[in-house]
């Protein structure tokens, strides 16, 4: 991809509101602004299991530190019970 291609498909994804800013949703921007043989590589890479995750890895990051700070202080976590 080209530099000009990733700051235009960054500068997309920021000006999306929060909520809505997701990559599918910068793509969908992006239709008729970048050339669409590059516009769906980058899509094809960003669904590859080597696109980056942020927020899975955030969320990775707080479930550790969760468990360390519980083992810390002696909180053993309830196993979960079957619903009936």
């Amino acid at each position: 991809m080209s530099k000009d291609n990733a700051e235009l498909f960054l500068e997309t994804a920021k000006a999306l509101y929060f909520p809505q800013r997701t990559s599918a949703a910068a793509l969908h921007q992006l239709k008729g602004t970048m050339p669409e043989p590059d516009r769906q590589r980058l899509a094809g890479y960003l669904r590859s299991p080597e696109a980056p995750d942020a927020k899975r890895d955030d969320a990775l990051a707080l479930l550790d530190r969760m468990r360390q700070d519980a083992k810390q202080y002696g909180i053993v976590p309830v196993p979960e019970v079957a619903a009936r």
